[in-house]
């Protein structure tokens, strides 16, 4: 079977692998000659991580032009949470609302889990 995403990883961090069979009805990218019914893969991260706006962005900024999307909202070390949304070329970033863990979506093809980690420290 699949290696466990979730060996190793401390207490508080999870990773949850899924597919995502609606991305593509926001994938405007034809031109690489994709099948308009591509699976992209999924992938939750249930973290603990405290984050900087800065840290977001520049995970944010680190990943591929494989990823279509990625959401989230984490805990700052001060208490308030920060809700970001990335698609390639755009990332927000503001305030969010209290949630009861950090929670981090991305969705792309082929994605790589261990760069993921390493981007978003988890570990």
């Amino acid at each position: 079977g699949k290696e466990d995403p979730n060996e190793g990883l401390s207490e508080g961090n999870r990773i949850h692998l899924g597919e995502d069979e609606h991305a593509h009805h926001h994938h405007h990218h034809h031109h690489h000659g994709h099948d308009a019914d591509e699976i992209f893969d999924s992938i939750g991260i249930e973290t603990i991580n405290k984050y900087t706006e800065d840290e977001i962005r520049t995970a944010l900024a680190g990943l591929g032009e494989n990823i279509v999307r990625a959401k989230g909202i984490v805990p700052t070390e001060d208490g308030s949470w920060l809700f970001f949304d990335y698609v390639p070329g755009d990332i927000d970033i503001r305030k969010g609302s209290p949630a009861y863990t950090g929670l981090i979506t991305i969705i792309g093809e082929k994605v790589d889990l261990n760069q993921i980690k390493e981007l978003f420290k988890v570990r």
